[in-house]
């Protein structure tokens, strides 16, 4: 490989950086590269990229000089990133990439020809506003939360996301629990369902500024200035919502707020208590 060197890169930012894409990183994997980070510097900005193969990161931070792309173990990288005080260096050499923090450590590399190609194309902008749809999305993945091993009904662990003219619906179940939102807002008409273990990824991409939404047939993903994000879509299996919607509510009569406050307090307290 040729030498090449990413320099005054700062340890707490590229760790912060890091950790962004991280929660797509395998621990175990029969594909190694799956285990891995991406990483690549050219004019001044270092990206860094993961993936499962049913979502993919990148996030960026500022550097100086060019790193040509190199894949490294992301455990062993974040370990090393996390003990280093200051500025880091990064340097290719001998097939290895030299890490200069707190000491000098020398990691393997995997050809970065192997990792997966990020989706491109097949994707329309729907012009929704980023913190509306992280907002819908939050009060919904809770409810679509499933922890069976498996599922027949893989749905049961997706999030159901509408978008019309004048309002975004999100909708989460794993038919215990239900949770719906409507908000009034401005977007494109479109229909995706993705699953919910991606869900807090595509919201901390939508809650930065300016982030665009694009949704295609295979993918929705996410674009700001430092990170972006592409998840895969389920299969379009969605149970009619519309008959718990519709279905006539039944009043519980007045609670007290106060003593039902005290209640949840209690079970907090006794270690009885989920979020």
């Amino acid at each position: 490989f040729p030498t090449r060197r990413s320099s005054d890169l700062n340890a707490q930012i590229f760790a912060g950086t890091l950790g962004m894409v991280l929660p797509l990183c395998k621990n175990r994997s029969t594909l190694p590269i799956l285990t891995c980070v991406k990483l690549q510097a050219t004019s001044g900005r270092l990206a860094v990229t993961a993936t499962d193969l049913d979502a993919f990161a990148t996030a960026g931070c500022l550097c100086e000089g060019d790193l040509e792309p190199v894949c490294v173990d992301s455990l062993a990288l974040q370990f090393l990133i996390g003990i280093a005080e200051g500025d880091v260096d990064l340097l290719v050499e001998n097939k290895r990439l030299v890490v200069n923090g707190a000491g000098v450590a020398r990691l393997g590399i995997q050809p970065a020809e192997e990792f997966p190609t990020w989706p491109q194309g097949g994707c329309k902008v729907i012009g929704v506003n980023g913190t509306d749809l992280a907002k819908c999305l939050k009060g919904v993945a809770w409810a679509a939360e499933c922890n069976d091993k498996f599922n027949v009904d893989m749905w049961k662990e997706c999030v159901l996301v509408q978008t019309h003219p004048k309002a975004i619906e999100c909708t989460g179940t794993n038919t215990k629990e239900f949770a719906h939102v409507y908000f009034p807002a401005i977007a494109a008409e479109s229909r995706f369902l993705f699953p919910s273990k991606h869900a807090e990824l595509l919201i901390e991409a939508l809650d930065l500024k300016d982030s665009v939404v694009e949704v295609g047939d295979t993918w929705v993903s996410v674009t700001a200035d430092d990170f972006s994000v592409a998840v895969k879509l389920a299969e379009d299996r969605y149970p009619n919502i519309k008959i718990v919607l519709e279905a006539e509510a039944q009043p519980l009569g007045t609670l007290d707020l106060g003593g039902l406050q005290e209640s949840f307090g209690t079970l907090k307290a006794l270690n009885h208590w989920e979020p």
